[in-house]
C-alpha cells in the first residue's frame, strides 16, 4: 500500500495509543536539523518533516521499493535512500522530485555520504562494500575479504578511518578509505548490525543479536562487551556526541539505554512486542522517534515514555 497524494501523518500530543496508517515499516531517519528530517521504510515509504516531527508528510520517491536507509546532507537538498531491490534514488532539492540513480547489481542494506555529497560507502549480502566519489552516480567494490553479511559502515569525516560490521560478530576497520578492510577481534559470533563511531575516532558502539553491544575507547584494538540485560536483538542504536547517553533498539520492542558510554543499559517501556528497525534521537537527548512496523514511537523526555500518537487526516485513500 501507498500514501496519495495529501495524505499527512500527525504526531498528536497525547499519551493514548491513536490509529497508524497502513503504511509499512519505517526502517531509517535523517535529520538535518531540529526541525527538518526525512524518514524512509517500505513500501516506497518517504517521509518529511519541517516542524520537528509533529507532522509528516510523504514524499513521492517514484518507486514501490522498500527503502532501507536514507541520508540527506546538512544542507537539507542533497540526499539518497538505498533501496532493497538493488536501487538507488536521489534528490537534489530537498526531496520535492526524486530521481533513480543506476541499478546495482549487489543487494546493499546500508548507506553513508560524507559532507562533501560526492563520497560515500553502501555494503550489504556477501561481503559487498562498495565506494563512490561521484555521489553515487557509479560504485566500485571494495574488498572486505568476507562473504558474510556487511551490515553497516561508518565512516570518520575524513573519508579514511572507518568500521564495519556483519554476520558471525564481522568486525573490520580501515585507515585508507577502504583500499583495505582488516578484521578487528570483537570477541562476539552473534550477527552484529549497528556500529557508530564518535568523531574522535576512538569511542564507538556496535549493537547486535541477542542483547549484544559491544564499546571501545581505543579505536577498536579492543572492545567491551555492555550489560544489556536482554536476549532479544539490538538493530539499531545511537550515542549522542557526549559518549555517554544512548539508546538501543530491536525485536520484541526492546529499546535499551545507557548514560554510562555503554557499559550499562536499562530497560525503557515501549508499549509494544514490535520489531523496532530504526531511532533517531535530537542532540538534546529529549526528543526522539523510533521506527517500526506500522507505526512510529515518540518521545520528548529522553525515553522515559514513548508514545505511539500518529493519527492520519488527509484526502485521498491509502
Amino acid at each position: 500500500m501507498r500514501f496519495a497524494a495529501g495524505l499527512l501523518v500527525v504526531l498528536v500530543a497525547t499519551a493514548h495509543a491513536s490509529p497508524l496508517p497502513p503504511f509499512g515499516g519505517v526502517r531509517g531517519f535523517s535529520f538535518v536539523s531540529d526541525a527538518e528530517g526525512w524518514a524512509c521504510g517500505d513500501p516506497g515509504v518517504l517521509l518529511h518533516t519541517s516542524d520537528g516531527g509533529l507532522t509528516w508528510d510523504p514524499q513521492e520517491p517514484g518507486s514501490g521499493d522498500a527503502f532501507g536507509a536514507i541520508q540527506v546532507l546538512a544542507d537539507g537538498r542533497r540526499g539518497w535512500v538505498l533501496g532493497m531491490s538493488r536501487s538507488m534514488i536521489h534528490t537534489i532539492d530537498g526531496g520535492a522530485h526524486w530521481t533513480k540513480l543506476a541499478q546495482h547489481s549487489e543487494q546493499l542494506v546500508s548507506l553513508q555520504l560524507l559532507a562533501d555529497g560526492r563520497r560515500g560507502w553502501a555494503s550489504g549480502y556477501a561481503g559487498a562494500i562498495l565506494h563512490t566519489r561521484d555521489g553515487g552516480l557509479t560504485w566500485a567494490p571494495q574488498p572486505s575479504g568476507t562473504k558474510r553479511l556487511v551490515a553497516m559502515v561508518r565512516m570518520l569525516d575524513d573519508g579514511r578511518r572507518g568500521w564495519a560490521v556483519g554476520g558471525g560478530g564481522l568486525v573490520l576497520h580501515t585507515t585508507d578509505g577502504g583500499v583495505a578492510w582488516v578484521p578487528q577481534p570483537s570477541g562476539a559470533t552473534v550477527d552484529l548490525h549497528a556500529v557508530q563511531v564518535l568523531a574522535d575516532g576512538q569511542r564507538a558502539w556496535i549493537a547486535g543479536d541477542r542483547g549484544t553491544v559491544l564499546v571501545t575507547g581505543d579505536g577498536g584494538a579492543t572492545w567491551t562487551p555492555g550489560r544489556t540485560d536482554t536476549g532479544g536483538d539490538l538493530l539499531a542504536l545511537q550515542v549522542l556526541a557526549d559518549g555517554r547517553r544512548g539508546w538501543a533498539v530491536g525485536t520484541e520492542g526492546a529499546i535499551r539505554h545507557t548514560t554510562d558510554g555503554g557499559f550499562t543499559w536499562t530497560r525503557q517501556p515501549s508499549g509494544t512486542e514490535q520489531r523496532l528497525f530504526a531511532i533517531h534521537v535530537r542532540p538534546d537527548g529529549n526528543r526522539g522517534w523510533i521506527g517500526a512496523w506500522a507505526l512510529l514511537l515518540v518521545t520528548t523526555d529522553g525515553g522515559t515514555t514513548w508514545s505511539r500518537r500518529a493519527t492520519v487526516r488527509g484526502s485521498g485513500s491509502h
